[in-house]
């Protein structure tokens, strides 16, 4: 899969930074995937070498977590013939009909 655009070099770190928040997230399972995700997001936040405030830092990571979730989105509507406006919408009711621990 292509991108359309070209990305800079902050673009791709931000995606890989993303992604690896996202693994560790998901390989972590039920039990342990929030933590080790946010352990990991202070980790790949601490690669930013030409940030200065870790505001900036999470700015990217968010900017590298949209440009994945689009691209994700994207890859979807490729796949499975449906718009990303469409799996946005179901992934917004299946969020809202979530039963609620607390």
């Amino acid at each position: 899969m292509t991108q359309g655009n070209a990305w800079t070099r902050e673009h791709r770190e931000n995606a890989l930074a993303a992604i690896s928040v996202v693994r560790e997230l998901l390989g972590g399972g039920h039990d342990y995937g929030s933590e080790d995700a946010a352990t990991e997001t202070f980790e790949v936040m601490a690669q930013f070498d030409d940030v200065e405030t870790e505001g900036e830092a999470l700015a990217r990571l968010m900017t590298g977590l949209g440009n994945v979730a689009a691209m994700l989105a994207r890859r979807l509507e490729q796949a499975d013939g449906v718009e990303w406006t469409q799996t946005l919408r179901d992934l917004e009711r299946i969020v809202k009909e979530q039963p609620l621990a607390d």
